[in-house]
């Protein structure tokens, strides 16, 4: 069911790194703050494993209209890494998301393993898009945060659970176009979420940076 309709962005063309002329918003690959190994395929798309097909490229590049699925934390922080994007890109996405987790202050942990769904236009180019928050992790990796990451179990199980979740709110064979979620700052590697998602129907399109 979808929980508030909003908002803004326009694609940008080329290759990761170019810039439109009076494009504000910058991009840059997930922060890293744990030593992982991600796996990234060599083609564009590459080949179709099971229901995961990999891109080189930029993840708001997907199609407007598409879902674009993220790992939350549980304490309304979009800080850093790909978060941050949606942060800037989907303001009104972003105070929805902050306000329900201010809802739930009092047991944060209540929202792991669900997923949030938004639907908001890109600050950048007026393309509409579902954003998919799935609640992967209590805490961040920030040093300053007051409740810390899940241990990856914990970010596991509660991927497979809110990938559920996500599933009852979305008609059957919908394309998930996601990054590699959990492997930036919640260090989990990316091998790992990949054996949750085969679990699942999809269609997936996963974004991998160049």
């Amino acid at each position: 069911m979808m929980q508030m309709g909003l908002l803004a962005g326009r694609k940008k063309e080329g290759k990761w790194q170019r810039q439109k002329k009076n494009e504000k918003i910058s991009h840059f690959p997930h922060v890293l703050d744990c030593p992982i190994t991600t796996t990234r395929t060599t083609t564009t798309p590459a080949t179709s494993m099971s229901s995961i097909t990999y891109f080189h490229g930029d993840l708001f590049s997907a199609p407007e209209g598409a879902i674009l699925a993220h790992s939350c934390n549980c304490i309304g922080s979009w800080g850093g890494g790909i978060a941050l994007q949606f942060k800037k890109r989907f303001p009104r996405a972003h105070k929805a998301y902050v306000d329900h987790c201010k809802a739930h202050a009092a047991a944060p942990e209540a929202l792991l393993g669900t997923c949030l769904l938004l639907e908001d236009t890109a600050e950048n180019s007026g393309a509409v898009f579902r954003i998919a928050c799935l609640f992967t992790s209590v805490g961040n990796s920030s040093s300053l945060a007051r409740i810390k990451r899940s241990p990856q179990d914990v970010i596991i199980r509660a991927t497979q659970e809110s990938m559920t979740d996500l599933g009852r709110q979305v008609d059957k064979g919908v394309t998930i176009s996601m990054p590699q979620i959990n492997a930036g700052l919640f260090c989990v590697p990316w091998e790992e979420t990949e054996a949750v998602l085969r679990g699942f129907p999809g269609p997936f399109h996963v974004y991998v940076f160049p």
